[in-house]
């Protein structure tokens, strides 16, 4: 014969009192988080602006890195792909930054560190307009030597008169020696094979193979 002990439990009643623990520990759970839910929001919210900030800074070593790398491989005309790429990312990522600071500074708080992401992602592009600014103006005054912060600049304003001529000049004709940029009207694959012909004769004369033109 089976004798139960005074304080012996059930499995019905463990599963009840189990039940009954676990929706005390998330209601005290929840509690806590009540009293720190507001630094929780905030950290979630500026999350957005924490990563978009690292991706301005990457957008911008990988600028000119990219400009760097043409530069000291020579490449002929770079292709704005690229820089449009990496200026789309880095735009992308700086309004981020801009309308989350924003609305961490208009209304609170931890104003002071919103304002300092801000900063911190307006700086790589300043730097970018100085650059810029100062090759414009060094341009114009042709009083400055060709030195290496110069140089630097040359892939990316080739790379912008790639994007000019894609825009203004949509027919592209590519033959064996020459590339034909012009208006639909005016490009032609018959005019593209009597340029490569052109090219052809004036290798044979001047004894050296052209480079691909255009």
């Amino acid at each position: 014969m089976t004798h139960l002990l005074p304080h012996a439990k059930t499995p019905e009643i463990l599963v009840c009192r189990l039940a009954e623990r676990r929706k005390r520990g998330k209601k005290h759970q929840l509690e806590s988080r009540g009293r720190e839910g507001r630094s929780v929001v905030v950290h979630d919210s500026m999350r957005w602006t924490h990563r978009s900030v690292v991706v301005v800074w990457l957008a911008w070593a990988a600028l000119y890195g990219l400009w760097v790398w043409q530069l000291f491989a020579r490449t002929l005309q770079p292709c704005c792909a690229w820089l449009l790429s990496i200026a789309l990312v880095e735009f992308a990522a700086v309004m981020v930054v801009l309308c989350t600071g924003f609305f961490r500074v208009v209304r609170g708080p931890r104003r002071l560190g919103a304002v300092t992401w801000v900063l911190a992602a307006a700086l790589p592009i300043l730097l970018i307009v100085a650059h810029a600014g100062y090759g414009f103006w060094a341009v114009q005054t042709r009083s400055h030597p060709l030195t290496f912060r110069l140089r630097i600049l040359s892939p990316g304003g080739e790379a912008l008169c790639d994007a000019e001529a894609r825009w203004r000049y949509p027919s592209w004709i590519e033959g064996n020696r020459v590339v034909m940029i012009g208006d639909p009207a005016e490009t032609s694959e018959e005019a593209a094979a009597a340029m490569d012909r052109h090219v052809e004769r004036m290798e044979v004369i001047l004894g050296s193979r052209a480079s691909t033109a255009e």
